[in-house]
């Protein structure tokens, strides 16, 4: 089988956590007996990272620069397009973030992963325009694509909901493949990371101040919480946006203030080591398709505190902890103080589990196996 995949959505540090499951599945897929066709923009587009493995791909990958056009990153939609009237010979095309041609060669067929529809559960945090372009282009979407991918049953389930089972049978699940060995690789500095020391207690979490991250609660939580403990610290990955530092600001009291810390945008080498050290992860979403870093900090075995919403209960397997009132600050501060003291970790069970589950030959196998049964 040849599989062709556009890369043209793919750029790094704009599409959050998307932009790991692409690279991890690619990686998953090439371990097996698959020839895969990788068609990409520029190499900035793409991490360190993927590109350092892109040089020195197995010979069953090929990849090349396709027709790119300079300017914002909503441009990658008549990349992707013209990608369509691309001379692939590919049994298979997978459109990676929910966008596909219109056009396609004769017996091609066509599959693209849908990582969530946020918009139709939570509208109040999406633009009138993007509503209305969703809601008019996703329709189209699962009538033309062959297969849709989706990246848990409760998105699945939420496709039913809003688009109807003709809509929701197109959908296979593939879970987000996870690279544990990726996050495995030794950082620079195992003591500190771009310039901010790893203190030896801290709650950490992965999450931008959108919306639906929820990241108030989860900081208001904190200050509540570091009365209790005062040797913890919060570390937060990512930019720090203008909003987390006017919460910090506004809405913290000053001792809890001087231990946030945000991290900035860490490589794959150092984000592991961060969990590796943490003394509880924190995901206070209240909306995630999928939730790569709570199963990533289970991975290693990390005690885990989340919501029971949407996708999360599914992919932490029901092994996680989970806070019932997921904008409520007292009960992130209660749900995290009582993780620190009764010293709470995943059984290695449950660690093995989820590294089997979300394995990436794991995965890709189960995509290969969706393609075959589709024929």
């Amino acid at each position: 089988m040849k599989i062709a995949i556009p890369l043209f959505a793919i750029m790094h540090r704009k599409i959050g956590g998307t932009e790991s499951a692409v690279y991890n599945l690619i990686i998953g897929l090439a371990q097996q007996e698959v020839q895969l066709e990788l068609v990409r923009g520029a190499l900035e587009r793409l991490s360190p990272e993927f590109s350092e493995w892109l040089a020195k791909a197995p010979p069953n990958v090929t990849q090349r620069q396709g027709r790119t056009l300079p300017g914002p990153k909503s441009l990658r939609f008549l990349e992707e397009a013209a990608f369509g009237l691309d001379d692939s010979d590919a049994e298979w095309v997978i459109y990676p973030n929910y966008f596909i041609s219109p056009f396609r060669r004769p017996n091609q067929k066509v599959a693209v992963i849908l990582h969530d529809i946020q918009y139709k559960s939570l509208p109040q945090y999406h633009s009138r325009g993007r509503r209305a372009w969703l809601d008019t282009y996703l329709p189209w979407m699962f009538r033309h694509a062959d297969l849709v991918f989706v990246v848990s049953q409760s998105e699945r389930d939420i496709i039913r909901r809003y688009f109807g089972d003709p809509a929701a049978n197109k959908c296979a699940i593939i879970y987000n493949a996870i690279d544990w060995k990726r996050l495995e690789a030794p950082p620079t500095d195992p003591d500190s990371v771009n310039g901010v020391p790893l203190l030896p207690r801290y709650v950490f979490s992965v999450s931008y101040f959108f919306p639906h991250k929820n990241l108030k609660s989860l900081l208001a939580g904190f200050d509540l919480l570091q009365v209790r403990h005062p040797d913890l610290h919060l570390y937060l990955a990512g930019i720090a946006a203008p909003e987390t530092l006017e919460f910090l600001d506004r809405h913290m009291s000053p001792q809890a203030r001087e231990r946030v810390r945000v991290l900035g945008f860490l490589s794959d080498a150092n984000l592991g080591s961060v969990y590796r050290r943490a003394a509880v992860f924190a995901a206070p979403s209240l909306y995630e398709g999928f939730g790569m870093p709570a199963v990533e900090a289970m991975g290693f075995g990390i005690p885990t505190l989340t919501t029971n919403l949407t996708a999360l209960p599914e992919v932490t397997l029901g092994m996680a902890r989970y806070v019932e009132e997921a904008l409520s600050p007292q009960a992130w501060a209660d749900g995290l103080d009582a993780i620190l003291v009764s010293g709470w970790r995943p059984s290695p069970q449950t660690v093995a589990e989820i590294r089997a589950r979300f394995d990436i030959a794991t995965v890709a196998r189960t995509l290969l196996a969706r393609l075959t049964a589709f024929a």
